[in-house]
């Protein structure tokens, strides 16, 4: 129990002027010593005031995030489980256009025993590849997502992959694989981009793995013809493309869950996974951005409205928890 400051001088008082011992007394009242030698410490170095009650509620830092906010991460990851914390920060920030950093959020889903620890996994790609990207539109990756649909058969989608953004430059829905498949593709893309109408030093190079579909002599001359190389795969490549792609195929999954009636139906799904993967997604890079900030060189922008926003978000929270803290003290004192 909580005793006032003028019980707490009485047993002092009443310690004090006893015939027993300090020990039986505070036993019989059930009082520790340390409790009692504190009190009569405090009393000693300022009266009555040395014996007020101080304020037991938890200690609050000027940067605490409030339960509401909590709630909110929470609530967003359980809507994607498979987005990783610096994602959910990326879309907390959106949101709520208050910052919060993949840290943070890290330890409150750590908190809830909902963190996905796969989501965390780095790989140092320069252990593996030679022919490491180091800006856009220099190495492109090829995949092929084999989809079913019901009383169709089989549908695959060809992708071309930005290996430096992971930004999605060109696919086709196909219902069978053609030997000019990737040829088309490629062609489109180049295209699409403008990229075959402007003067190039260096064209993306094309990188394949070993699967024999790809080496066609129709695919070689039309490389070397629009000064693309083709750089083939191997075990590591096909490594590592796994472990940078962990989001990718994680979101891939969204789209087999599901059963497709119309081919129309699976082309909406795949443009809304594209863009979400486009616009969520976030690179295993510091600071993580989207892929298409990278591939639009939208980073510097992307980092300082974050930077910004920051700021902002940390004396607003500094300003609240403070205040708080205040009133709590001022609101102890007065009882």
């Amino acid at each position: 129990m909580r005793f006032t400051p003028e019980e707490k001088r009485k047993i002092i008082q009443l310690v004090q002027a006893s015939s027993q011992s300090t020990a039986a007394i505070l036993r019989q009242i059930q009082i520790s010593h340390s409790t009692y030698y504190k009190w009569l410490s405090n009393y000693q170095k300022k009266g009555l005031d040395g014996l007020v009650n101080q304020n037991t509620a938890p200690k609050k830092y000027w940067n605490s995030i409030t339960p509401d906010e909590q709630r909110a991460i929470i609530q967003l990851t359980l809507q994607d489980p498979i987005k990783t914390p610096a994602e959910i920060a990326g879309k907390f920030t959106e949101q709520q256009q208050s910052f919060i950093s993949a840290s943070t959020v890290y330890r409150i889903l750590n908190q809830y025993d909902i963190i996905n620890d796969s989501s965390i996994r780095r790989l140092d790609s320069r252990r593996h590849l030679s022919n490491v990207a180091t800006r856009v539109n220099q190495i492109w990756c090829t995949e092929f997502i084999f989809i079913k649909m019901t009383g169709w058969g089989y549908y695959y989608l060809l992708v071309l992959l930005d290996d430096y953004s992971r930004y999605v430059v060109g696919r086709k829905l196909l219902t069978a694989i053609q030997r000019e498949d990737v040829q088309n593709l490629v062609r489109k893309t180049l295209s699409q981009w403008r990229l075959n109408s402007i003067d190039l030093k260096h064209h993306a190079r094309l990188l394949t793995d070993n699967s024999p579909h790809y080496f066609t002599r129709r695919l070689k001359n039309y490389l070397q013809d629009n000064d693309l190389r083709n750089v083939h795969g191997n075990v590591s490549n096909t490594r590592l493309l796994s472990f940078v792609s962990q989001e990718g195929h994680n979101r891939k999954n969204i789209i087999h869950l599901f059963n497709y009636h119309l081919p129309a139906e699976l082309e909406r799904q795949i443009d809304w996974f594209i863009q979400r993967y486009h616009q969520e997604s976030h690179l295993p890079t510091s600071p993580p951005v989207s892929p298409e900030a990278v591939y639009c060189d939208q980073t510097e922008s992307v980092l300082t409205n974050r930077k910004a926003l920051k700021a902002d978000t940390m004396a607003r929270r500094k300003r609240r928890n403070l205040d708080n803290r205040d009133d709590s003290s001022t609101q102890s004192t007065e009882s």
